[in-house]
This record gives structure tokens, sequence and C-alpha cells, in this order.
């Protein structure tokens, strides 16, 4: 059996080895973890070649002493992305035969962040040297094939630290569609026939719809799924299935979402708002915490309500482990131990436990140790500084080992870091804005200095706590939050299962509740809610503001929401400089660690053309399930783990301009980007109407109505989800989208018949979007030398 190239020209089916994972420690001579990961990778690859194999066979061992499996699942990328909390070496080797119909050199690009090394028919024919961060490697090259089965043999080498992208994709643009590709073997070559099958699977409401003539034997999950046919019924409410199909000793499997059955969760009504406050708390106190890196904050829950127990000791020791280790996010921990212990009293054995791992841990960049930590986000940094300062504190007569320092210089320190990081955000507003993930870690860094540090931090502390509940409640619609975001990840479709959600759900326990502990810190601390918090939420507003280097808007109506962030600024806001890159820049202030941020997350100088990461530009929203919103995506399968993903993130920045309830998005993807279409996350079975006619998307929900042009026609693609997603296969994409209602249109028939008269266009030769003499907007591209790692 073989298989076509996708539409793209990329190859889809491969056989795969590893990853292996070993150990990978050096040395750290620098005090910029940046720095120090670059020179890490520097020195990674090991440069001795594979022996190549005579034979692979599914299932057999490779040269790493890992068998060779299947990897497909219809992405153009060999992807084994994986997020590594201590540095390790990762190893992977990759298989694939071309079919050619002739003696023919065909050019092909190479497309990784690892290094590479690729062998045509045992010739070395392509290497990258180094992995990189970001952004992606691409390698042009020519392969001399050969009439018949071609062996493509891929040995990929990567440093595993934190979010890694160990990916790589292989492209034929010209004469792709004469190509083949297949796999050794007739048990490899039946699974590339049912990955085929599982992708041809379709699903209406509760009801699977499976192709003919299965290759292999299919089953269910969940259980109940009722078989009839082709046809499957699953059991009512089913949010998530996984269909799984065996060929030989092998499996494959497709997960898809039920997006119906996707709906908000509310607490329960009749109870009164300090009763229902409580039941947050006891519900993270109940939370089932086996194997989470996180305990502290249901053990948090528990001693708030009294209910701590023997247990608990033991998860704290199994905590105290993590933070011994300095795993990434271990200052999450930290932050927990130390409220704790600030709160309570705990027995004289466990207490100096805590001491010991508290004077031996790596409070910041400029201590000794080597490890793969992030220090330099938004949250992260205020979460170390703020520790720093507690810990110090806590233990002001004893030596902190990996500075030097005594405890009083290391509280003294981080009081001075804390100032620095509260005084930039009140000036100039948050990196990481909105963000469904980092807000809630940020709410718990900025309590426990509000509860435990000095004067004038406490007070400052609350001021920017408040400035932070502020804006999400200002972007609040319809009970969720409605806005860009500095950094984001795949809840971005689902606004009401946003982390910002158990913000929002704490302020105002009617609106939707989500699964987050970080509210935790509520349970016991002395700042109070400012009382204007709900009003904000269900106020209609015209906003533009800056936050970070961004430029926000906001036009929230009773029933409908628009929100981006501009690209570029409108405005002629003076914006902060990044220092990271300079000779002479001075390492221990907070503008250099958050010049470090930008470089690493990306940049919140929004621009057209500059590489992205998990930056969200734009929402429209007629309630917290009727959304819609485009992207340039990083991974082209919904079940990558890619940053930007699928639905989060932009791999390219979009030019972006909206006026009040109009927005354009200009996309332009360039040929050093591998991915060459952008899409629409819109859930039509969520709407009361929509319709797709004349260049228009419109849709109705209650008494609000949303259009979308597009100058590319619009194409229908499932994934994970059905109905949900229209892809614009274009290097040149224009949207403009325009939000109504009835109260100003009237009728949808009213609102659709004036949408169908705007005078909108795309001149693709200029960049240029506009809709008469109301709306313009030019795309012209921008570099950032910052975005390079």
């Amino acid at each position: 059996m073989s298989a076509q190239l996708n539409r793209e020209g990329f190859v889809t089916g491969w056989l795969i080895s590893g990853p292996k994972i070993g150990e990978f420690e050096i040395d750290n001579p620098f005090d910029d973890q940046l720095r120090f990961e670059k020179y890490m990778r520097s020195v990674l690859r090991d440069n001795s070649a594979p022996v190549l194999p005579r034979e692979i066979v599914l299932g057999a061992e490779s040269g790493l002493g890992m068998p060779w499996r299947y990897s497909g699942g219809g992405s153009r990328y060999v992807d084994v992305s994986f997020f590594y909390h201590i540095p390790k070496r990762v190893e992977l080797y990759a298989y694939t035969e071309i079919i050619a119909g002739e003696d023919k050199t065909f050019p092909a690009e190479l497309w990784t962040y690892a290094a590479i090394d690729l062998w045509l028919n045992g010739n070395l024919a392509c290497t990258v040297e180094r992995p990189v961060y970001k952004p992606v490697t691409h390698r042009q090259m020519t392969l001399p094939l050969k009439k018949g089965k071609n062996g493509i043999f891929v040995r990929m080498q990567n440093l595993g630290v934190r979010d890694t992208r160990s990916i790589f994709a292989l492209q034929f643009r010209e004469g792709a569609d004469t190509l083949r590709f297949t796999l050794p073997g007739s048990e490899a070559e039946g699974l590339l026939n049912l990955d085929v099958y599982l992708q041809g699977i379709m699903c209406d409401g509760d009801t699977l719809l499976l192709p003919p003539n299965p290759p292999g034997e299919i089953t269910v999950e969940p259980a109940g799924t009722e078989f009839s046919g082709n046809s499957l019924t699953l059991p009512p409410g089913t949010a998530r299935a996984v269909i799984k199909g065996r060929y030989g000793s092998h499996t494959q499997e497709r997960v898809v979402e039920v997006l119906e059955n996707i709906r908000p969760s509310f607490a329960a009504s009749g109870k009164g708002e300090a009763e229902r406050r409580k039941d947050i708390i006891s519900r993270i106190a109940r939370d089932n915490t086996s194997g989470n890196r996180f305990v502290i904050l249901n053990v948090l829950a528990r001693y708030a309500l009294g209910e701590n127990g023997p247990s608990d000791r033991d998860a704290l020791l199994k905590s105290l482990e993590y933070i011994d280790e300095r795993i990434d996010c271990s200052d999450f921990i930290v932050a927990g131990i130390i409220r704790l212990v600030k709160l309570y009293s705990l027995d004289h054995d466990l207490s100096e436990k805590i001491r010991e791992t508290l004077i031996h841990y790596r409070f910041w960049m400029d201590e000794s140790g080597s490890d793969g930590m992030c220090f330099w986000s938004e949250n992260h940094a205020l979460l170390f500084h703020g520790a720093q300062l507690l810990a110090g504190a806590m233990y002001p007569g004893d030596v902190f080992p990996r500075s030097g320092r005594s405890g009083r210089e290391q509280a003294d320190l981080g009081l001075k870091r804390c100032g620095e990081w509260l005084a930039d955000i009140k000036a100039d507003g948050f990196e990481e804005f909105l963000s469904s993930g980092y807000m809630c870690v940020t709410i718990g860094a900025l309590l426990n200095l509000v509860d435990f540090a000095p004067e004038p931090v406490s007070s400052q502390a609350a001021e920017v706590t408040d400035m932070l509940l502020e804006q999400l409640c200002r972007h609040t619609f319809k009970g969720s939050v409605i806005g860009p975001q500095g950094r984001v990840y795949r809840d971005v479709i689902f606004p009401f299962l946003q982390g910002t959600q158990s913000l929002l759900h704490y302020i105002d326990p009617s609106v939707p509740l989500t699964d987050n502990d970080w509210p935790v810190f509520f349970a016991t601390t002395k700042y109070k809610l400012p009382v204007r918090l709900k009003d904000l939420m269900t106020a209609e507003l015209s906003e533009r503001y800056s936050c970070g280097n961004g430029e926000i808007v906001l036009y929230k109506r009773k029933d409908y929401a628009l929100s981006s962030v501009a690209s570029p600024r409108q405005d002629t806001a003076v914006k902060w400089r990044n220092i990271s890159v300079d000779f002479d820049a001075e390492k221990n202030g907070y503008r250099y660690t958050k010049s470090l941020n930008e470089r690493f997350h990306g940049t919140t100088d929004f621009r057209p053309g500059v590489f992205g990461y998990q930056q969200h530009f734009w929402y429209a929203a007629l309630n917290n399930e009727c959304i819609a919103f485009a992207n340039l995506p990083g991974g082209d399968v919904d079940h990558s783990s890619m940053r930007p993903g699928y639905w989060y993130g932009n791999g390219i920045f979009p030019a972006v301009k909206q006026d009040k309830n109009m927005l354009g998005a200009v996309y332009n993807i360039p040929e050093t980007y591998p991915i060459h279409f952008t899409h629409l996350f819109f859930p039509a079975v969520k709407y009361d109407e929509y319709r797709l006619e004349e260049g228009w998307l419109f849709a109705k929900k209650d008494s609000g109505w949303l259009g979308i042009w597009c100058n590319t026609p619009l194409e229908w693609h499932n994934d994970m989800l059905f109905k949900s997603e229209l892809r614009a296969y274009a290097d040149r994409t224009a949207y403009f989208c325009v939000c109504s209602d009835a109260a100003q249109d009237g009728s949808f028939d009213a609102f659709t018949a004036w949408c169908r008269k705007l005078p909108v266009r795309f001149e693709e030769g200029r960049m240029f979007l506009s809709c008469g003499d109301t709306f313009s907007l030019r795309y012209a591209v921008h570099f950032d030398h910052t975005q390079y790692i």
C-alpha cells in the first residue's frame, strides 16, 4: 500500500524509533539562562555517524535499542515534542520510502528545530548542525530519486528543556503529485492503510460515521458505544471519544471531540456568595492529587478548611523532592510551601526539611546550578523574586549556599527585585496580558506579597492585583474573558474553560466554573476584591489602551464583543526597548529579565511579519460559546503540542486593525514558513443559524450578529472537532469582521444584506484591505531580531 503526499507536498507517514532520552549534564558558567541553553544546544550534537540499518522492520529494535513504530496521524511533522522539567538529550531515528515513477532529481525542503542528518539511499543528503528554539530551520536540497522505492533515513538530535520542539518534516514542492510514499513490510503498510482509514471518520453530534471496509479491528471509548453497521452512537453527553484500530499487534487511534457536549458548567444555585466561595476551596481540597506535581495547592485548600491529614505530610515531602531536583515550575511549588509555613504550625522534622530545601534552592540565574528552570517569564520572575524575599526573611541568619548570601541579604535583594517588577507592571502593564494560563499563577505570586511582604511592596502588590482583575473583568462577556492574550493555549477555543475562568468564578460564583487550583490563595488572604469588578463584567465598554508594548482594543456590547491587539499599534505611545542583545546591558534589573522573556516567550511589540509564539490577536463573540477568530498555526493537527499550536498563537504575525465593531486582519505567509494556510475557528453547531455565501460567513446567536468576509475561498476541514474549522489555502489572505445586533440592524436578514453591499476589497499586490472610505489596513513586513534563539 502506498499513499499520496499531502496537498502541500509533505510526507505524512514514517516509521520512527525513539525518542531515546539520555542524561545531559554540563557545568553552567553563565548568569543568563538563555545563553546557557544556547551553549548546551551548541555542544549537544553527537557527530559520529550511525550505522545505517540494512533492514527496517516494524516492531524490531533499531540502533537506539528501541523498537520501530508508526508515526502518522495526518500530520506533516514527525513530532515527538515533550515538556522536559530537567535538561535531557533527545535522539530519534525515522524512515520512509519515496516512490518515484522515473529517475529524476527533485527539489525538496527540510523543516526542523532540531539537529538533523538525512540520508537518501544510504548517502548523506542534508545536515542541520544545531538545534534552535525558534524560529523553524529551513533547508533546501535536491534529492536524486531513482525509479521505484527510495529509502529516506533521518537521525534527529535535540536538547530537551521545558517545551521542546522535537520535530521535522520533509516536503517536495515541484513534482510532488508524481510521488508517493510507503513503508517497509506488510504490517507497516497495513498500519499506513489503517491510519488513512481513521482519518476518514466523521462525527455528527453523538454519531460517528466510519468509512466502509475497515482494514483492522475497530474499538471505541467510552464504553457503551453502540455499533450499527458503519454508524456508531456514543453514550449521551460524550465530549471526547477515542477510536482505536488494531492491525496485527499494533494499534493506531484517532481522538474526536463532540462540540455539542462541551458546555459551560455552573455551581449549584441557592447558596450565598460566601458559601459558594467556600465550595470553590472545597472542590480544590477534594481534587485527586495522585501524581500531581502541584499537590501543594490541594494541601493548602485542606489546611484552609481544617481537613488536612497524615497523607498530606507525604504529599509535602514529595513536593520538596521536586524542589530539590529544581524541575521547571518548581517555583510554583515553592510559593505554596512558603504560604503553608507562614500560615500554619508544622512539626519540627517537616519544618527542618523545608528549611534545608529552601536555603539550597536556586532563586535566580546569578546563583550556581545547572538546570532547565524558566526564570524570565512574567509569572516566573515574580515567583522567584517573592520566594527569595520571603525565604530569606524566614531564615535571616542562614547562609544560602548557591549565592553565598545570608538570608537577610537574600531578602533585601528579593525585596528590591519585587519592587522593580511591580513598578514595571504599574508603568507598562502586563506582557502576559489576559493570559488564560498564567494570570492565575501571577495572582498566587502577588497574594504572597500582599500577605507577607513588608510595605510598600505589600500595598503595591495589592494595587497590581487590582489591575490584573479589573483588566480581566473589563474583557468579560457573557461570563468569560473575550480578548487578545499575551500567551495562550488550546483552551482559547473554549473561553468558559480557560484558567482565568476560575478567577472570574471566584469573583462572581454565578458565572461558569472550571478546574483550576490557584484560587486557593484567596481562601487565606487579607486582600479584598474591588467592589467594582462585577459591574465591569457586565458593562458596555469601548476602550483602547496600552499594555506591554501592545495596544489593546475592546468593543463590548450587550449582544456581542469584539476585541483585538493592534498590529502595528495605531497610537504614538513610547515603547520599552529590549536590551538583552546590548553588549553593555545591565543584567541585574528587571528590564533585562523582561527582555529575555520577550525573546523566549514572544514579543508584545506586535508588527506584521514578525515570528510569533503564543500570542492571540483577536476574538469576535456572540456569547462565551459562539466565538470566532483566525490564526496562522504552528502545528498542522489539533493534537500538536507545538508553541504556537494549532489554534493557539500565530507562526507569523498578521496585520490587525479594529475600529469599534469592525476588524481587519491580513496574513502574509513567507516561503520560509512550513504551513501555508490560515484557518478560522467557527463552531457552527453553537450558533442559532449560519450562512456561507458570496465570500461571507454569517452567524447569529440570540440578538447578536456576526459577519466575516475572506478574499480566499473557505474550505471546511475536520480534525478533532467537526464543523468548526474553515481553512483558507493561500499565502496572502485577508479577513474582514463585522459584529452587530438587533438594536442596530433590526433583523439578521437586514444585517447580511447590508454586509454584502459593503465595498470590502483586498488588493493582494499592495497587501491592502479596505472597506470604502471607512476602513483601511496595509500589511508591511517587519523584522524583529529578538525573536531568534
